[in-house]
């Protein structure tokens, strides 16, 4: 797994910031409309949660700095649940999880792998 040391990348640090200011933007939006009007908003804060995290990973790509697979698997699962939600699907949650952790287990292991040699 990844860790983050205190003396991150400053500027990961402005970035991370700024995500979870644009979710909890997102976030009051969007329960401001759930309680506005009648429009069928269930999924729609995971969607956001979702995005919010790979719009977070494509800001580290274009400053250089390393991908985060934890949230960039967490945002992809949460965009997916969230999407199935809003157009009346209904996912299994249980097998998603299972397989996004050992997604990340998998590709964690494998960088430090690479790393090692």
């Amino acid at each position: 797994m990844e860790h983050r040391s205190e003396d991150a990348d400053p500027h990961d640090r402005r970035l991370v910031g700024m995500a979870w200011g644009l979710f909890l933007v997102l976030a009051g939006i969007i329960l401001l409309l759930k309680g506005f009007s009648s429009i069928h908003l269930d999924g729609s804060l995971m969607a956001a949660g979702g995005a919010v995290l790979i719009l977070l990973n494509i800001a580290r790509m274009g400053i250089g700095t390393r991908l985060s697979t934890t949230t960039l698997v967490i945002g992809a699962v949460l965009l997916l649940l969230g999407g199935a939600e809003l157009s009346g699907r209904d996912l299994p949650l249980l097998p998603i999880v299972l397989i996004a952790i050992g997604a990340v287990l998998l590709v964690s292991g494998i960088r430090e792998y690479r790393a090692s040699d």
